[in-house]
């Protein structure tokens, strides 16, 4: 009776030695993926923010080019009323509008990139709903055509209107990095 008796104190020691054993490597593990998880979610949150600095900045100076694509337009026909040489204003206005044409291209494919990273982020916490609606408000906003211009009669007058022109489109566009604050901000909520 004492040898089986012995033998169930060595079989419960056992088992409760094993217990102890993988409850520690599943606290361990459990531990260690909470740890990576928090270290990717703080990784994620720093391209979003790099991204959201790139649009901006992109945004800004896409505003410049547009408005100053116009403005050359309205020179060239200002010039052409003069009846002065205006193919330099064409071909300022065309450059100007190519090089607004890339950033365009350059801010969709960035864009795509800051998808990315958010749907990456919101699979990894399940905090889908808050994020995915402001990503949504980025996408269906109305992207206002600049003035043409065509009031405007004087070469001093352009410029002024030129630059009131600025100052209204980059009000209208700051609506994107607002947004982008608030899914930082939501972003920065599932971090622990």
């Amino acid at each position: 009776m004492k040898q089986e008796f012995t033998i169930y104190i060595g079989l419960a020691g056992t088992l409760i030695g094993a217990s102890v054993t993988l409850a520690a490597q599943f606290l361990s593990s459990n531990l260690t993926t909470k740890r990576e998880q928090n270290k990717l979610k703080r990784e994620l949150l720093a391209e979003e923010r790099c991204l959201a600095y790139l649009l901006t900045e992109c945004y800004k100076v896409y505003i410049d080019e547009i408005i100053l694509s116009k403005s050359f337009v309205r020179l060239a026909t200002i010039s052409f009323d003069a009846q002065t040489d205006n193919h330099d204003f064409y071909k300022s206005a065309n450059e100007a509008l190519d090089r607004a044409e890339k950033l365009e291209n350059e801010i969709r494919i960035t864009t795509a990139t800051y998808l990315k990273v958010i749907t990456h982020f919101t699979n990894l916490t399940k905090r889908r709903e808050i994020i995915n609606e402001l990503f949504n408000q980025l996408n269906n906003f109305e992207k206002p055509q600049p003035s043409k211009f065509s009031e405007i009669e004087t070469v001093s007058k352009l410029g002024d209107a030129r630059k009131n022109e600025v100052v209204k489109l980059q009000e209208v566009y700051k609506f994107f990095p607002n947004i982008y604050d608030k899914i930082s901000e939501e972003m920065r909520k599932s971090i622990k």
